[in-house]
């Protein structure tokens, strides 16, 4: 058998963001995929690109499959859906939601590497059968109690997470980027939870063998907080958040995050690698 080091073939991932203006699909989590020789298949759901269907295929330029009376179906390695704004039920804008939920569905049942980023993470949860808190509008104090995170936070791998191939070579706690409000509150005994919190229970969850979710952020360095608004850091310290110490935790653990984010994207390469080995 061939090790995954040494494959050639550079399989497609479908990498999901919800509006334009990624300067990068999935940012720096999309750079460390494709030193991998992994292509990444970018699709913006509020511009009504996203596929109608998915299977799985470890080739290149998968061949487009007929679906019957449901269309074509594209064929994909891994799947990616990255974070967003919009509340899971779609009463803010977000009308390509349920879309996603039923490609999950598909990538869920041809056993398609998926790793669900924040929002993704949480339409993963409900597809699941967990459910998620519904906190929106300005950040206040009692979002705290809700789950709520912002900056560089501590996240710790539970026992399954740390016998995890996603966090193989990572050591507990983890710094992890994070900025949500909602949380996944809880989820069915199927699903393994991999991390969490002191303020939310359930930071990374697998269904499966190769369907993974993530409430925090792999694919964002530490030092996004400086690019927040004056709106948003006002609102964080009228809620009570130390801002400066925000500013020194993403300082101090940069390092840290970058190092531990680069190990999560290169094992998340090795698990799609190696569900190309099980075709």
């Amino acid at each position: 058998m061939v090790g995954w080091e040494s494959q050639t073939n550079s399989m497609r991932i479908l990498v999901i963001s919800h509006q334009p203006g990624a300067n990068q699909p999935v940012g720096r989590l999309g750079k460390w995929l494709e030193q991998k020789e992994l292509t990444l298949d970018h699709r913006i759901g509020s511009e009504k690109n996203l596929p109608k269907r998915i299977y799985y295929s470890s080739s290149d330029s998968p061949d487009r499959m007929s679906v019957g009376k449901n269309g074509v179906g594209e064929g994909y390695a891994g799947l990616i859906i990255n974070g967003g704004q919009w509340r899971l039920d779609g009463s803010d804008g977000g009308w390509w939601l349920p879309h996603i939920r039923r490609l999950l569905h598909q990538a869920i049942y041809d056993d398609i590497p998926t790793l669900a980023i924040c929002l993704g993470h949480q339409l993963l949860a409900e597809v699941v059968g967990g459910t998620v808190s519904d906190a929106h509008g300005p950040i206040t104090a009692s979002d705290k109690d809700k789950g709520a995170e912002y900056g560089l936070c501590s996240v710790r791998l539970t026992e399954a997470g740390e016998y995890d191939m996603l966090f193989a070579g990572i050591t507990s706690p983890m710094m992890m980027y994070q900025n949500h409000q909602n949380s996944v509150t809880e989820l069915p005994d199927k699903v393994e939870v991999l991390a969490k919190s002191d303020r939310t229970p359930i930071e990374a969850l697998r269904y499966g063998s190769v369907i993974y979710g993530l409430q925090f952020h792999p694919e964002v360095a530490g030092d996004a907080i400086y690019k927040w608004n004056d709106d948003k850091v006002n609102q964080l310290k009228s809620a009570g958040y130390d801002w400066q110490a925000m500013v020194k935790q993403s300082q101090q653990g940069d390092s840290l995050n970058t190092m531990q984010s680069h190990q999560l994207g290169d094992n998340f390469a090795r698990i799609i690698k190696r569900r190309a080995e099980r075709t």
